[in-house]
Order: C-alpha cells, then structure tokens, then sequence
C-alpha cells in the first residue's frame, strides 16, 4: 500500500502521522511518530509511574517564555480514539484545530480510516455527545482498555495511543493531587486574574521531589472549535464560558451507572452513564475528577498524559 506523512517541514521535534493505504487508497491504519527528547518518569501517589509531559508535547515545563509553554500542550484525542488532533495558529493569532469537524457518529474502524475527521454531534444530547455510532458498536467503554472491576489496571488496546509499556491513566492516578499543588506565593484562586497570570506556565506540582508540571492547555469543543478556557458556573447557578485558562486530561476510566440505579443521586443527569472521568484544574474544580452530577462527553479532545 502507500504511506502518508502528515508533515514534511519537521526537522527535530514534533510529531508526524504515518498511514498505509490499500491499492483503493483506503486508510488501513495510523501510527504517531513522537519526536522529542527523552520523557522522564516521574512518580505519582499510590504508586503510579507517568511520564513528564502530556502524548505529543516537546516541552515537560515552561522555559520563561510564555509562548514555550504551547510546547507543553502535546495533542488533543477524542476519547477512545488512537489518532491524535493538533493545533495551528492563524495569520491572525488564533489557535485552530487541524481537522474537518463532522457532526455525525461512526465506528472506530471508520474513525481510524478517516483520522483528520473530528466526529460526533453537539445535537442530540440523549447519549452524552458521542462520535460512536452506539446503534452498530456497542462495546463503547473497553476502546481505552476499561474494565468493570474496582481499581483494576486498564488492559492496553490497540486503540491506547500511549507507547509501548505505557497506558491511558487510571483515574486514582491523579487521586489527592490537590494536596500537592506547588501554588505560587499569594495565589488566590477565587480570582479570575490569577488563573490568567498562569496561562504562560502551568500548574506545578511536588510529589517525592519530583517537580510535575500540568499545562493549561484548553480542550477541543464538541464542534470542534479549541477552547482555551472552561465553562463557569456562577453564584446564580448559571453557567458561561470564560477565557480562563484550563487542565483537562482523560482517564480511562467511564462512569457507570444504569438508568434504573436506585443509588443515581436524585436529580443527576442520565447522561453521566458512560461519561469518561478526567482530571480537571481551573478555578471551580482543583484537581478533580469528574463526580456524580456532572459529564464529560467523549467527542471533546483532551490531553493525555501516559502512565505504566
């Protein structure tokens, strides 16, 4: 078959997509070549082991250039998916996604063969945001090597975009993270102007010695749009978007519940059932995870951060 390059001006450092095509010029799969120096491994609570840096960044913390911190970013995947999207910036200074934004749902095989397109639907709503067709493939939850058994490794799947030897994280990865948050002298984070005084770093953290940088990356909309800050809810119990800078990294682990759960807390979204947990650092949620009564949708693009 033939093989595609995704990018023919890289020199150095930054990644490029490999694809073989059969002789009917279908895409029979992808692989990420990742090209920087050599992540480090660095140790997290309860055991765990990750690498320095987010899938695909060039940079493990920021170099006092606030511009070097987009080296920090890495890529951004659509949970369940092994292909990465990336960002460009435009003549006019705004950040886009490389990608051609589809608001249909397929199966995975249709994802890998098509991996510039960005699927899902921001429509329908009755199934939390998916890009998987869950009509045709119904084994939805095992893409990222889930399994329904508590504090269980997750099983390395073919659709894992993590190396060799390393995995999509465990949600207890990330567990008392907040507890180690190497927050800047008079830090007070209640205050829109500190988060923004962050964008150029990232949030730092001090586990064993090891200094562990989280960059404030943004995430993928369900459109397909980058967003470089969160949705914030307000004392009124309204909900808008500000341009404040936030950390969001899948697990891969999903959150389960049934529809008929006698224990689902009154008043929680349905549509939880399934959802993803990820960590998630901005104002509202310090080192969270995702929690009962609130979803993350598979089709948005977060950042990944590798663990063994």
């Amino acid at each position: 078959g033939n093989v595609i390059k995704s990018d023919k001006s890289l020199h150095s450092e930054g990644n490029v997509l490999l694809g073989v095509r059969d002789e009917a010029g279908n895409m029979l799969w992808t692989w990420h070549i990742w090209i920087t120096d050599k992540p480090q491994k660095q140790n997290y609570t309860r055991g765990y082991i990750a690498l320095d840096r987010n899938l695909g960044a060039i940079a493990a913390k920021p170099e006092g250039n606030p511009l070097s911190s987009r080296g920090m970013f890495g890529l951004f995947y659509q949970w369940g998916r092994p292909t990465p999207f990336q960002l460009y910036q435009e003549n006019s200074g705004n950040w886009k996604v490389r990608a051609t934004d589809s608001q249909t749902r397929v199966i995975p095989d249709v994802a890998v063969a098509n991996p510039g397109i960005f699927y899902g639907s921001s429509s329908d709503q009755n199934d939390g945001h998916d890009w998987v067709d869950r009509t045709v493939f119904q084994n939805i939850n095992n893409l990222w090597g889930y399994r329904e058994v508590e504090h269980s490794q997750p099983i390395k799947t073919i659709y894992d975009p993590c190396p060799v030897g390393y995995h999509v994280p465990y949600h207890r990865s990330w567990e008392l993270m907040e507890e180690f948050w190497n927050k800047p002298e008079g830090f007070d984070e209640n205050k829109e102007t500190k988060w923004e005084e962050l964008q150029g770093k990232g949030i730092e953290f001090i586990i064993e010695g090891n200094s562990i940088w989280y960059p404030l990356q943004g995430y993928i909309n369900i459109n397909g749009e980058y967003k470089h800050g969160h949705i914030h809810k307000d004392s009124n119990g309204n909900y808008h978007h500000e341009d404040i800078p936030i950390v969001e990294n899948w697990s891969s682990l999903v959150n389960r519940h049934d529809t008929d759960d006698a224990n689902l807390p009154a008043g929680v979204d349905e549509r939880i059932n399934d959802s993803p947990y990820r960590l998630q650092f901005t104002r509202d949620y310090l080192a969270k995870l995702s929690e009962d009564g609130e979803y993350t949708n598979r089709t948005r693009g977060l950042a990944v951060r590798c663990v063994s």
